[in-house]
């Protein structure tokens, strides 16, 4: 091959070679920002990374465990059983002192079995990106005046209103489990009168899990509330021994 033969195919394999650089850099303009940079977050993608940074139980099998219940200065012992669907069966002294085990647990729960899609009709509620909560999200449904405070894959915030009053779930700290997902650590619950704007329910809430096989079970819930009228009321649930259900188990309802 002559000397200008050597040069053209030189001159056809650089410009191959800065076509195929090119491609790449618009290959990847499409998925990144024009300058490189990852796209901003979208209302919907941060609701969807919270909703999917939560621990939700899968092949749940039912568990049963030891259960200490102490409220008011009151404290009695028993079991609690908790069906593969979420049906709870509590075997404790019969009173309506201690009904808010049964609720308690509930909640508990039913949090853990929930499994529904993220909530994708959302959107900024504001412009500020540096609050310490992370950014605000509404509704975009007219009939639903939620917001959310979302940051990282967490919900720090969950704002309802309820007609006459307003509540504020407010995130503290979470627990982490094996798999890098959350779990209800330390956080509040504020209600206020709409009307007033007073505060009539402050409760603080303090949750510990135990890892049993593959699942996060309930270890400890300790919850203080104080009310408007002055009254104050603590609760501490502590389960213990916890134990799967098995296959047979679990065909009851």
């Amino acid at each position: 091959m002559s000397r200008n033969g050597r040069l053209a195919a030189m001159w056809r394999i650089d410009l191959m070679s800065f076509g195929l650089v090119a491609l790449a850099v618009f290959l990847t303009s499409l998925t990144h920002g024009g300058d490189g940079t990852q796209p901003a977050p979208t209302a919907v993608s941060l609701m969807e990374e919270a909703h999917n940074g939560r621990v939700v139980w899968k092949d749940f099998p039912g568990f049963r465990a030891k259960i200490r219940a102490a409220a008011d200065g009151n404290a009695v012992e028993g079991t609690v059983t908790v069906s593969s669907k979420g049906t709870i069966s509590l075997e404790l002294p019969s009173g309506e002192g201690f009904a808010w085990v049964e609720t308690s647990l509930k909640s508990l729960v039913g949090h853990r079995l929930s499994d529904d899609g993220a909530i994708t009709t959302v959107a900024f509620a504001d412009d500020v990106t540096s609050h310490p909560l992370g950014r605000l999200l509404k509704s975009t449904d007219e009939s639903d005046k939620s917001l959310w405070r979302v940051q990282g894959d967490l919900l720090t915030e969950v704002h309802r209103f309820n007609g006459k009053t307003r509540f504020v779930i407010s995130v503290a700290d979470v627990a982490r489990n094996a798999e890098g997902k959350h779990l209800p650590k330390n956080f509040s619950v504020t209600t206020w009168d709409s009307v007033t704007g007073q505060i009539k329910t402050s409760r603080q809430v303090y949750n510990e899990w135990a890892r049993v096989g593959h699942l996060d079970l309930p270890a400890k819930l300790l919850a203080a509330t104080s009310k408007d009228d002055g009254s104050r009321r603590v609760e501490q649930l502590e389960l213990s021994g916890h134990e799967l259900l098995s296959t047979t188990a679990n065909a009851a309802p």
